[in-house]
């Protein structure tokens, strides 16, 4: 998996390049004739790009990610109850003493869930120090990002993939349309970018603040 996003990565990258140069070219005014369109761009505009190929990636990550965790735990009762998380023997390995206690043995599915979650984050550490544009808050993604590999091999080595499962679709969720805001930011389209910021805070509030808590 590490190798297949790293892969994904520089094909929707460069196919995203192309898009990203045609959206960000200055187009020609109404009735006027079209200018040439020059074959570099600005220096800030190719900054700009980097951005928007950046997030079309990410874009196509966690829509790829949320996709496949919906299609596995869609159909499992321990998505709707979440009691269910603790019962019918799924117990973490390091408590077989309680009653009745005994490690289930989870869907091919669910563990390769798992293994494309990590799969995208181990490689995104070190596409975050040598390949992305370096941002204001690099720091804060990099603790991002060693405490969610930690966070899914700790849960995986304790056999706790029910509610691990369902935490990583609820945290995938709302980086979609935050990501397509952003991609549309980057092209200067005003209306479009707010009205996909408002789908990412009322998707933000309702994954994290309402269901993830309760």
């Amino acid at each position: 998996f590490c190798l297949f996003w790293v892969a994904a990565r520089v094909l929707v990258e460069r196919a995203s390049g192309h898009l990203g140069r045609r959206l960000l070219l200055p187009a020609a005014k109404p009735g006027k004739k079209p200018k040439k369109r020059p074959k570099r761009l600005a220096a800030k505009d190719v900054r700009r790009l980097e951005k928007f190929q950046e997030s079309v990636w990410k874009l196509f990550a966690y829509g790829s990610l949320v996709a496949y965790g919906i299609w596995v735990v869609h159909d499992e009762p321990w998505t709707y109850d979440s009691a269910t998380f603790w019962s019918g023997g799924a117990c973490p390995r390091f408590c077989r003493e309680w009653p009745a206690c005994s490690v289930v043995e989870y869907k091919a599915s669910v563990k390769l869930y798992y293994a494309a979650e990590l799969g995208f984050y181990l490689p995104g550490i070190v596409m975050l120090l040598v390949w992305e544009t370096r941002r204001k808050d690099f720091l804060v993604m990099l603790a991002h990002h060693l405490v969610t590999v930690a966070l899914l091999v700790a849960s995986h080595r304790v056999s706790l993939l029910r509610v691990g499962a369902v935490i990583m679709l609820l945290h995938d969720i709302s980086d979609i349309p935050l990501e397509a805001a952003k991609m549309l930011n980057y092209v200067r389209w005003e209306e479009g970018s707010t009205a996909m910021f408002a789908v990412f805070v009322v998707a933000w509030v309702a994954t994290r603040l309402v269901y993830f808590p309760f």
